[in-house]
């Protein structure tokens, strides 16, 4: 009895693991993928496809799910390795990344946004320096 309710819940568990890491692997190709669109929907739906094969031909269910995590995984050690970037297209209140120097004891820390805000639309831009 108890042995039967706890690979329920392991295959509840994998269940609900796999479920979340197929969205989001989905989700990772559509939104990191390729430019294409057309090329990353296609991952996305493919990816989708492949696991629910794994699932459903593997056997016994359990080994399924943990065989469909597989893909998964890929996409996670994919997703990982993508370097962070700050090139994109930014408003221009956030345009600018604030840098620190350090001379001896002195800090200074540049791109400091001190604007002045008539409205959230309308502002002056100043960028500036402070030690």
């Amino acid at each position: 009895m108890i042995r039967h309710a706890l690979r329920a819940l392991v295959t509840v568990v994998l269940s609900g693991i796999l479920l979340a890491g197929a969205v989001w692997g989905a989700l990772a190709l559509w939104i990191d993928g390729p430019d294409s669109k057309i090329v990353a929907a296609t991952m996305a739906v493919g990816l989708v496809l492949v696991i629910v094969l794994l699932v459903a031909l593997v056997r016994p269910l359990r080994r399924g799910l943990v065989a469909a995590l597989l893909p998964v995984v890929a996409v996670v050690l994919w997703w990982g390795s993508i370097p962070p970037s700050n090139t994109r297209e930014w408003s221009p209140d956030v345009a600018h990344t604030a840098r620190a120097t350090f001379e001896g004891p002195r800090v200074t820390i540049q791109n400091v946004r001190n604007f002045k805000y008539r409205s959230d639309s309308d502002y002056d831009q100043r960028w500036e320096r402070r030690s």
